[in-house]
């Protein structure tokens, strides 16, 4: 009887403390509702200038044990006028902003780390059109510190390098949604906006919802325990498919120079018999009854679906006059009854290449790309097995398991067809002048996703910037659209 007694108490206890453990994290990760500022700023619109009175909550920590709370915390922006009408946020979508550059760090104040490069930190977000847009538009915006490649502890080690971002990401959506209905905006109407690797991460964020992948990272960081899938996901340039990229660069850029001067094309070409191999193996289906995309047929793929409609679209928008010039500068460019038509290498020698070879994985080691998949001990790796055997004096060396793993981790492709919870609407944009980085992983990406039913709406700007089309409104209105 005493023993009995003796394993009830025991479990009591146990059970207490357990109850004591979770009511503690809850309360950590409890949404500071009342402790915030007020704030106005004047918003560009297509019609008019606004004014936006907005509630400002600043570098909340969105875990209970962050390993620096600089790097793990976040800000909410919430809309409470707009143009002298009240605003009620509280079932608004909400813009996850993740402005990571370069897979670097985004912090929510001034380091507390060792740092390379400048610092990126979230009170950035309110100096961009899309923020302010969105603001403008009644919704919540919640921009995220994240961990990056670069920053370091006090005693030299790498803190954040893969897959520290997107495991922060993934906990910030977790304390939004374990907050749920004190953070104002509509947790089921979460959308990731980013650009660059902000943009990949915003992929990644999109596939891989609730994935028992992230698990153990987002358990050391004692992140909320609920869900990490969101609705929708905005990506502009997004850099993903990284052990595929040097391939498909060459495959765009392999016979153009850079600074007059070709590359290695030995080395080009093996690149681009490899992506052969990889695009027949995707096996996707072109829209609009196109069929199979295959290594033949996919310059006329991009040509017409992609690029013609941009340049069509900038051309016929253009004044008579101003459009004459431009095509008398650029006569590569044939133009007839509001269509164009020109090679797709005459398109390419026309963006230019940008980067040696390989461009992502490159062998000296100075690519960010090689920097994310660095150790807590190690700045950068080689990540692509052509990389890592063109370095090695055995030209079988394989890739360490743990930093395959970690490097499909990072890799929104690998989720599509896998996951569950993959975000059902995509906005996907990239400037038709991009040569930091090929057409073809975007592109591929969207097709991937059409394939697999998710509604996509993607597209490239003629001769735009990487991060903006000039339609942060029609982003928006899009955002409301979307069901």
């Amino acid at each position: 009887m005493k023993k009995l007694i003796h394993k009830k108490s025991v479990f009591t206890i146990g059970l207490f403390f357990m109850i004591c453990s979770v009511q503690a994290q809850f309360e950590t990760l409890r949404f500071p509702k009342d402790t915030f500022t007020t704030d106005t700023m004047q918003v560009n619109t297509a019609q008019t200038k606004t004014q936006v009175i907005y509630k400002a909550y600043k570098q909340i920590a969105y875990v209970s044990k962050p390993t620096d709370v600089n790097y793990q915390s976040l800000d909410v922006y919430v809309p409470v006028r707009v143009g002298g009408n009240s605003i009620d946020a509280s079932n608004a979508p909400i813009i996850l902003y993740i402005l990571s550059e370069n897979f670097m760090s985004v912090s929510a104040s001034a380091d507390a780390q060792v740092r390379a490069q400048p610092q990126t930190t979230t009170a950035k977000a309110l100096n961009s059109e899309q923020a302010q847009v969105a603001l403008a538009q009644g919704f919540v915006v919640v921009v995220p510190a994240c961990r990056g490649s670069e920053i370091r502890n006090t005693n030299g080690q790498f803190t954040g390098k893969a897959p520290a971002s997107i495991v922060d990401l993934k906990a910030a959506v977790r304390y939004i949604r374990h907050n749920k209905g004190v953070l104002p905006g509509n947790t089921n109407r979460i959308v990731a906006l980013g650009c660059g690797s902000g943009g990949g991460l915003a992929a990644l964020l999109g596939t891989s919802g609730n994935n028992s992948l992230y698990t153990p990272y987002l358990q050391e960081l004692a992140a909320a325990q609920t869900t990490d899938n969101i609705f929708a996901v905005a990506c502009y340039a997004p850099n993903i498919d990284l052990e595929h990229a040097d391939m498909a660069y060459e495959w765009q850029f392999g016979t153009v120079p850079l600074k007059k001067a070709m590359v290695n094309q030995n080395i080009s070409r093996q690149l681009i018999a490899l992506y052969a191999g990889y695009v027949e193996g995707l096996a996707l289906q072109g829209k609009d009854g196109f069929g199979r995309i295959t290594v033949e047929n996919l310059q006329k793929y991009l040509l017409v679906h992609y690029i013609f409609p941009a340049a069509e679209e900038f051309l016929n928008q253009l004044p008579a006059e101003k459009r004459d010039a431009y095509l008398a500068e650029n006569p590569w460019i044939l133009y007839s009854n509001k269509k164009v038509s020109f090679s797709f290498n005459d398109y390419v020698m026309h963006v230019g290449r940008s980067k040696s070879v390989p461009a992502f994985n490159g062998i000296d080691l100075k690519q960010p790309e090689a920097q994310l998949f660095g150790s807590p001990t190690v700045n950068a790796r080689h990540f692509t097995t052509f990389t890592h055997q063109l370095t090695n004096t055995n030209k079988q060396a394989v890739l360490d398991k743990e930093l395959l793993k970690i490097i499909g981790m990072m890799n929104p492709m690998n989720f599509i067809e896998v996951s569950q919870n993959c975000a059902q609407h995509w906005w996907l944009r990239n400037s038709s002048s991009n040569n930091e980085i090929p057409l073809t992983p975007m592109i591929q990406f969207a097709t991937s996703l059409e394939n697999n039913q998710k509604s996509v709406n993607c597209r490239l700007n003629w001769n735009a910037e990487n991060c903006s089309d000039a339609q942060s409104e029609k982003l928006m209105q899009w955002v409301k659209s979307i069901q």
